[in-house]
């Protein structure tokens, strides 16, 4: 089980559009250069110092990872902006992370609370501050305490472990963001399920970020070795292997998959076959005695007998996407699939096609067949265009981080949009001719000519006005509350003395439309419906 919350997460303070050290102000390299360093960490967090000025910055960061995000006193909107852009989580200073709750996912929002100089020199001041936090709203899930940057003050262990962590809900995480901690207090931290935020010790390189990471870690083993899962982007178990405080340094030194062998030593991945890895990132499972590397494997597979998984060949979707891939490169002779990679408007039709009869399918093991096809042809799409099914999962999660919904409307098709010989129109023709509907009244009305009925509700819908026509407006009744006598008289056609006097009446026009094909629909709609069309073809929008 490997937690969602980090035991170690580097902060990259940020001051004039660089990283720095909080305490000085020095500027210790581009933003991009040192989240590259600290993000094989599970978790990262990013603080603006200067309150906003470095939102850009900010903003431009997310777009290539996730990570924490310090708002301090930001307003609701920027709060929003924040997390809709991709930030895992927004740190607040406690006031502002109270008055915006109500308003954002709780689980989004860490509770900071500074540990300023004024607090520390109070005698009592982890009893304060342990009743201080017992009256947490119960919707605050996670809370740092920020302590100052001061080289002379003393980790409080002793306090944090029999006032402060008792304080809090078992569900509530705490966080201690402090200066200069050093490896033995993380293990320390660890022992009573305290997290710890670090900076300057990382930036100024007086304690290695692998040294920070196996802190914490512990072993039953007599070799003291940690039980690894090596998995890929996707979370796909490659294999079981070991690792040693040696082979992690290692690790975190040449961002490979490096990994202790109980008979050689240290292995580095890929050194003899050439299937390496590049190591994306290490998580300590919640118990602190066992890994997982994630890594992107290349060459043949992880395994030793060629193949990607040492648990055997991929399926479902895997396969599928392994299958296409290796079509791309070399596909045997008559295959589909390279006929579909060589052909995009078959391709395209095809997706079509197999999500309309999606659309149609009503049966559980129809609407499963359609969508195989569908995710077929999907997945050629993508395997054309050298998309992985990890950069499709990367999308879904970053969806997934918004606060802010998209209403989800259907999007018009290109037919539906308004005729560009149209000139009078102006905006959108959807705009020009759909009702804007009025909540039903209370107001029940008889139809005409059928008094004895029971009166049927009725609710009407707001004139709109049509270019030579004047205004039109159009009633509404609910089926369910008509009976068959007022549906038949609403039904009801305007009276003719005989089948011939319509058929005389009918009769030309079919002759008029037989001799002058759709010139004469045209005219005919624009006599009887007082409508002058371009095409006697109606989009969706337009009907």
């Amino acid at each position: 089980h490997f937690s969602t919350f980090a035991m170690i997460i580097p902060v990259v303070p940020l001051r004039r559009g660089t990283c720095c050290l909080p305490a000085t102000g020095e500027s210790v390299g581009a933003v991009n250069e040192i989240l590259e360093r600290v993000s094989v960490c599970d978790v990262v967090a990013m603080y603006d110092l200067e309150m906003g000025s470095n939102k850009a910055v900010v903003l431009n960061a997310l777009k290539q990872r996730t990570f924490r995000v310090y708002g301090g006193n930001v307003t609701k909107e920027d709060a929003l902006m924040y997390l809709d852009s991709g930030a895992s989580q927004l740190i607040l200073d406690h006031q502002k992370a109270l008055e915006l709750l109500p308003y954002l996912p709780s689980d989004r929002i860490i509770v900071q609370c500074h540990m300023n100089d004024h607090i520390l020199q109070q005698p009592n001041w982890a009893a304060h501050m342990s009743v201080f936090l017992s009256r947490l709203p119960e919707s605050v899930s996670h809370v740092i305490l920020a302590f100052p940057p001061n080289d002379k003050l003393r980790l409080p262990i002793a306090e944090l472990r029999n006032s402060i962590k008792p304080a809090l809900r078992r569900t509530c995480r705490l966080t201690i963001y402090f200066p200069l901690t050093l490896c033995q207090d993380v293990a320390l931290l660890h022992a009573i399920g305290v997290d710890v935020q670090i900076d300057s010790a990382i930036l100024s390189n007086r304690i290695d970020l692998a040294d920070l990471l196996v802190a914490p870690l512990s072993s039953d083993r007599v070799d003291g070795y940690f039980p690894t899962v090596v998995t890929d982007e996707r979370g796909v178990a490659l294999g079981l292997v070991y690792s040693s405080r040696e082979s992690i340094r290692e690790a975190v030194r040449t961002r490979r998959g490096v990994y202790q062998s109980r008979k050689r030593g240290l292995w580095f991945k890929g050194e003899t076959s050439g299937d390496v890895q590049e190591l994306l990132r290490i998580q300590i499972d919640c118990d602190a005695d066992c890994l997982r590397f994630t890594v992107h494997q290349s060459g043949a597979g992880f395994c030793h007998l060629s193949q990607k998984s040492c648990f055997g060949p991929d399926v479902g979707m895997s396969a599928l996407m392994t299958t296409l891939e290796s079509r791309k490169r070399k596909a045997p002779e008559g295959s589909y699939t390279q006929r579909l990679f060589n052909d995009d408007s078959l391709l395209c039709s095809k997706l079509l096609e197999e999500a309309g009869e999606l659309t149609e399918a009503n049966n559980k093991e129809d609407i499963a067949g359609e969508a195989a096809d569908v995710m077929y042809f999907t997945l050629v799409k993508c395997a054309k265009a050298g998309v992985k099914l990890s950069d499709v999962e990367k999308i879904l999660d970053e969806r997934a981080l918004k606060v802010k919904r998209r209403k989800g409307d259907a999007k018009t098709s290109s037919e539906d949009k308004p005729l560009a010989s149209d000139s009078k129109t102006e905006g959108s023709y959807v705009d020009q001719i759909l009702p804007v509907p009025v909540a039903p009244t209370s107001e029940e009305k008889p139809l005409a000519g059928d008094s004895k009925e029971a009166s049927v509700s009725v609710s009407q819908i707001l004139p709109i006005h049509v270019e030579g026509c004047g205004d039109i407006s159009l009633s509404c009744y609910a089926l369910h509350s008509l009976s068959e006598n007022n549906c038949l008289t609403l039904c009801r056609r305007p009276a003719q003395s005989s089948a011939e006097a319509v058929f005389d009446l009918v009769k030309p026009i079919l002759q008029d439309v037989k001799k002058q094909g759709d010139k004469a629909l045209l005219e005919l709609t624009k006599k009887f419906d007082k409508a002058t069309l371009l095409s006697p073809v109606l989009s969706s929008a337009q009907i």
